[in-house]
């Protein structure tokens, strides 16, 4: 067989075969391969941060909506006026998460909400502290109560989890990419120690390949809630160990199959 197939994760955590097949009979540099096991791997993350996001909007979004009172937007004007603002608590950060302040001269220097509603803007603020400012008289007329704005987070939720998959998949191909490139550098040291003679092509898809155990036992592991600062170093030791195996597996083929080790 040239290609891979839907075993060859499975094989890759144990088969000294694999590794000669992928040497000998595989072409190109493996990157299609590690393309599909990174989208699988997505797969796990995806759901995971679903479910994170799951329980901010249960236990930090909705507790706020819940003491948000009605409003209006009418002609450009945020209603009903009010001279007092109305802060609503964060849940879990005690800071203010959201102020609705409709006054004719809010107090924009003595808090820094995450949202700031005033008589004719919004503000959001961002991850640099700064704050995006939408104003209300592109918004047209516009009531806004605690049913409405719940349909809203619940279609934003869903809209966010269905779009999610797309960047996680290629963030995590890319970043698995660039370990690819690294390792299999690292590989050139392991052919000279194991006195093994590999073009860089046929290094970098046995890299992919000996990447596979540790990238689903990291999914694994990330998608069941566990995450511990050493498991970073593990999955770096398990990599390398498995490219070792790998370099080593090819060494170890029959002289008569020689011919793929310099391709």
């Amino acid at each position: 067989m040239s290609s891979f197939s839907w075993r060859t994760p499975f094989f890759a955590f144990y088969s000294r075969a694999l590794y000669q097949h992928v040497a000998r009979a595989w072409r190109g540099s493996g990157l299609g391969y590690l393309f599909l096991v990174t989208a699988c791997c997505s797969l796990f993350i995806t759901v995971r941060a679903a479910s994170i996001l799951d329980d901010f909007f249960s236990h930090q979004l909705m507790p706020v909506l819940n003491q948000v009172p009605t409003l209006s937007i009418k002609g450009g004007e945020l209603q009903p006026l009010t001279t007092t603002p109305l802060v609503i608590m964060a849940p879990e950060s005690q800071r203010p998460g959201l102020i609705i302040d409709t006054s004719a001269q809010p107090r924009l220097d003595e808090l820094s909400p995450q949202v700031w509603l005033l008589q004719h803007q919004a503000r959001v603020r961002q991850p640099d502290g700064n704050y995006q400012v939408v104003d209300f008289s592109s918004m047209g007329d516009l009531e806004l109560d605690q049913p409405s704005l719940m349909a809203v987070a619940d279609k934003l939720r869903a809209f966010v989890k269905v779009l999610s998959f797309s960047p996680i998949q290629r963030s995590e191909f890319v970043y698995r990419l660039l370990q690819a490139l690294l390792y299999s550098i690292a590989g050139l040291a392991y052919c000279r120690l194991l006195k093994v003679s590999l073009g860089y092509q046929v290094l970098l898809r046995l890299t992919c390949v000996a990447m596979t155990p540790a990238l689903l036992i990291s999914s694994l592991l990330f998608f069941m809630g566990v995450n511990l600062p050493v498991l970073g170093v593990l999955y770096f030791v398990a990599s390398q160990a498995y490219l070792y195996f790998a370099i080593q597996s090819v060494g170890a083929a029959p002289r008569s199959d020689d011919a793929y080790i310099e391709v």
